[in-house]
């Protein structure tokens, strides 16, 4: 992170991956990512990965569309 922080998580067949129908495999590398794992006997596994790029760009793409904040409100009578 650019915090500087980093760890490593394992992946098993129960973490949850919230990415795209890919799941694990649609994370990439620089992806921003959230993980909530745990800790036993110095091993960290990943209980769930929820890929932040990939939610953010899903919703760009096939998502509402956003207001253009620039636009000049409308008004009727």
């Amino acid at each position: 992170s650019e915090d500087g922080f980093s760890a490593t998580y394992d992946v098993t067949a129960d973490t949850i991956v919230n990415a795209q129908r890919d799941g694990i495999a649609s994370v990439k590398v620089g992806d921003e990512v959230g993980v909530m794992g745990i800790e036993n006997a110095g091993t960290s596994t990943a209980v769930r990965i929820v890929d932040r790029t990939q939610i953010k760009d899903s919703r760009q793409k096939y998502g509402p569309a956003q207001p253009n904040p620039t636009a000049s409100p409308t008004q009727t009578a």
